[in-house]
């Protein structure tokens, strides 16, 4: 039995056949500094000194360029693509049409050792995404990783198992009429997945002791983590997660510099376009009480690499 025909017939949905594309070109992948919320507050700055214009590198460079400070790299990706469109029914006899999104999701750490590069963790999956309608009418606890078992199960995976991929889990999107579209809300669950499988890889660099001040790990991308609402009441399990990027950096190849107050209390983008090689700008601080709590971000613009 092919995937779709098992996920109709165990959600009680009808597979319409219809066109398949990816989405990935729909959404991007980053997060940008400033962006998570309304709720944002950025202050003048997070520097220890007094600094308001460029700080140049060159000579910082020179006393560490004898060090390693930077030993672990992490990246995520995934792939989106609507696969399907199916149909359940609703109050009055109505069938409503929902896509069923599938998602590649891939996560890697390598490691610098001896100015060698080795791979030190790898993670991957596929995912499925769709409407929480499909298992809204009695579906028994656990449906969802039970579905994912029966995909996993089926012949039409044998070949996609041998190559060390399987369906991980099912995604679930809200049904709720919202200005966002139901594709663009799979793919934010899986987006959501990619970031929470991140975090946990981070999480066991940190319990195997492999970061510290002279092992730091670079992160592509920012590291905008939301906390969840159980992990907030947990002041343990807050704290150990706030620990836990002690020793991280994220670069952010993508940002807004209109957001940024770097100098005075207005945007000042032409000040971060001027940027000269080899310089930084002054470190700006913010938090973001609804999305991220009480935890704060050093932010700061490089004309190096």
């Amino acid at each position: 039995m092919r995937i779709m025909e098992i996920i109709a017939k165990e959600t009680g949905g009808k597979s319409y056949k219809s066109h398949k594309y990816s989405l990935d070109e729909l959404d991007r992948s980053p997060i940008e500094y400033g962006e998570a919320s309304n709720s944002i507050q950025w202050k003048r700055r997070g520097e220890t000194k007094d600094i308001r214009t460029y700080v140049p590198l060159v000579d910082l460079n020179r006393q560490v360029s004898s060090l390693q400070l930077f030993t672990y790299f992490l990246d995520g990706s995934r792939h989106v693509y609507k696969v399907d469109d199916m149909g359940f029914e609703k109050s009055g006899n109505r069938t409503a049409i929902y896509p069923i999104i599938a998602g590649q999701i891939g996560v890697g750490c390598c490691r610098r050792e001896k100015k060698r590069m080795y791979c030190e963790k790898v993670e991957r999956e596929i995912v499925i995404a769709m409407p929480d309608i499909a298992q809204s009418s009695g579906k028994i606890q656990g449906f969802l990783v039970a579905l994912a078992q029966k995909l996993n199960a089926g012949k039409e995976l044998a070949r996609i198992s041998a190559s060390g991929w399987k369906f991980s889990t099912i995604l679930t999107y809200k049904t709720a009429k919202e200005e966002k579209g139901y594709g663009d809300k799979g793919t934010a669950q899986i987006q959501m997945r990619m970031m929470e499988n991140e975090q946990k890889m981070v999480a066991e660099l940190v319990c195997e002791k492999k970061l510290d001040d002279r092992n730091y790990l670079i992160k592509d991308g920012s590291l905008e983590y939301r906390p969840t609402k159980s992990m907030r009441s947990n002041a343990r399990e807050y704290k150990k997660f706030k620990n836990n990027y002690d020793y991280v950096i994220g670069v952010s190849k993508r940002f807004n510099p209109e957001v940024c107050l770097i100098l005075g209390d207005k945007p000042n983008p032409g000040f971060i376009a001027e940027l000269p090689l080899y310089s930084r700008t002054p470190v700006a601080y913010f938090t973001d009480p609804e999305f991220l709590g009480d935890i704060g971000f050093a932010v700061w613009y490089s004309g190096s690499i």
